[in-house]
């Protein structure tokens, strides 16, 4: 009849029932395996079963209070930093990111002494170990600062007009990330060695304060002192210029 399904012959039966039980066998086999276990994500675990980066920082401004002095310290938990705290340190105090350095160096004649305990002289040979140190600090602290100011026989300009001051401190090497700045006139000084006049603590310590007091709040100040004289010449009371700089939160350290 015009319209009506073709009929199926044997083959074709036999192949749509073929196909049938496949399907169903399929069927049958997928409900009997049990279904896979969804793994929670990084979110979804609890606090004891997460991965220590995934628990290290959670909710880390709730461990942050203000003290009575007004400075935001973190508060440790029992048994937190147990190292530090068995050794005593203290826990607020933290190296800054930053870091401004100045190397108060002393240049006058007890450092060029051909006599001293240091072969060729204390300058020459503190002039090496420097560009060694140079070196390791920008590569420990790549993004701070050095500057170095030699203590000795200067010449200061007041008003237009150079003069030499025997007891006097000079910007040697400008405050700098690079450490090439500094290391290139190391090499210059300990081939051509020039010690003369006589150490003075106060006006190294004024120049330095003048020189660290513009940097900004955000790092350290720091000044490290490589002195070899054995008295110090000062104009006035090198207390006073202590106090003045301890006022500013700035960090010594003497190296004698």
């Amino acid at each position: 009849e015009p319209g009506a399904r073709p009929a199926l012959c044997g083959r074709g039966w036999a192949r749509s029932l073929d196909a049938g039980s496949r399907a169903g066998a399929k069927m049958e086999a997928d409900a009997e395996q049990p279904e896979a276990e969804v793994q929670p994500t990084g979110s979804e675990v609890g606090a004891d079963d997460a991965y220590a980066w995934e628990r290290r920082y959670e909710r880390t401004w709730e461990d942050i209070a203000v003290g009575a002095d007004g400075i935001l310290r973190i508060q440790q938990p029992e048994g937190a930093d147990w190292r530090l705290q068995s050794a005593g340190f203290d826990l607020d105090a933290r190296r800054g990111v930053i870091r401004h350095v100045l190397l108060l160096w002393d240049i006058s004649k007890s450092a060029g002494a051909i006599d001293g305990d240091l072969k060729p002289s204390r300058a020459v040979a503190t002039a090496g170990a420097l560009i060694e140190w140079v070196d390791e600090f920008f590569d420990k602290n790549p993004i701070s600062r050095l500057g170095i100011i030699v203590v000795g026989k200067v010449q200061d300009s007041v008003s237009g007009v150079v003069r030499e001051m025997e007891a006097g401190a000079e910007l040697w090497s400008q405050m700098s990330s690079n450490p090439e700045d500094h290391i290139g006139k190391l090499r210059a000084f300990r081939e051509q060695p020039l010690c003369d006049g006589h150490f003075s603590m106060q006006n190294a310590l004024d120049l330095a304060c003048a020189v660290l007091m513009p940097m900004p709040a955000y790092g350290t100040r720091e000044v490290l002192c490589l002195v070899s004289s054995l008295s110090s010449q000062d104009p006035g009371d090198v207390k006073a210029s202590i106090r003045r700089g301890g006022g500013g939160e700035n960090r010594g350290s003497p190296a004698a």
